[in-house]
C-alpha cells in the first residue's frame, strides 16, 4: 500500500501550482473579508479535501489505472484502502494548514471556538468525501459528481422543513453537548460504512 500512497503523493506534487492558487485566492477571500475569515478558511479546508481526493480517481481514469492496480500482487481492500487513508491524510494536513491561516489571522483569540470549527470542517471534509467515494467506485468520478449535485441540493430541501419544525432551539444545553460528543462517533461510523461499501464494489468489479 506504500506504493499506491506514493503514486497519489506525486499526483498532488503535480497539482502543487492549482492548489496554490486556490489557497491564495482564499487567504485574499479571508483579508477582505476581516471578520469572515474563519467562514473562508473553513470552506478552504472542505473544498480542497475534496477537489484533492476526487481529482485523484480522475487521474486514475485517465491513465487506465484500475486495469494496471488490478494485476499487482495488491488485494482489492488494500487499493480502496489507500483511498480513505489517503482521505485522512489530506483531511489532517488541510485542517493543520486551515489552522496556522486562522490563528494568523484571528491570534489565540477564541483558541476553542476555533478549535471546534476546524474540528468540525475536517469531519464535514470526511463526511462528504466518506458519501461521495462508494458511487464514484461504482459509478465512476463524472456521474458520481452529477449524483452527489443532485443529493446535495435534494437533502437540504427535504430536511431544512423538518429541522425547521423539530424547534432544535429549544434544546437544553446538556442535549447539544451530547449530540456535539456523539457527531465524532457518526463521522466514523460513515466512514467505515462507505470504505466497506467501497470494497465490496470494488470486489465485484470487472473490468
Amino acid at each position: 500500500m506504500k506504493g499506491l500512497l506514493i503514486k497519489d503523493f506525486l499526483y498532488l506534487k503535480q497539482q502543487g501550482r492549482a492548489l496554490l492558487v486556490l489557497l491564495i485566492f482564499f487567504v485574499a477571500f479571508a483579508v477582505m473579508s476581516k471578520g469572515g475569515a474563519m467562514t473562508a478558511i473553513s470552506g478552504l479546508a472542505v473544498a480542497v479535501t475534496l477537489v484533492v481526493v476526487i481529482n485523484t480517481f480522475a487521474f486514475d481514469e485517465g491513465s487506465k489505472w484500475d486495469i494496471y492496480a488490478f494485476s499487482l500482487p495488491v488485494r482489492k481492500k488494500q487499493i480502496v484502502l489507500e483511498k480513505y487513508v489517503f482521505l485522512i491524510f489530506m483531511t489532517a494536513a488541510v485542517t493543520l494548514i486551515s489552522g496556522i491561516f486562522a490563528f494568523a489571522f484571528q491570534g489565540m483569540e477564541n483558541f476553542s471556538e476555533t478549535l471546534l470549527t476546524l474540528a468540525a470542517c475536517a469531519g464535514i471534509g470526511i463526511t462528504i468525501c466518506s458519501v461521495i467515494l462508494p458511487f464514484v467506485y461504482r459509478f465512476g468520478v463524472q456521474k458520481a459528481w452529477l449524483i452527489c449535485l443532485i443529493i446535495g441540493i435534494a437533502v437540504p430541501m427535504i430536511f431544512t422543513p423538518l429541522i425547521r419544525q423539530a424547534h432544535l432551539n429549544t434544546l437544553g444545553e446538556e442535549a447539544i453537548t451530547r449530540i456535539s460528543w456523539s457527531l465524532p462517533f457518526i463521522v466514523a461510523l460513515i466512514f467505515i460504512g462507505s470504505y466497506l461499501i467501497s470494497c465490496r464494489i470494488v470486489e465485484n468489479k470487472e473490468l
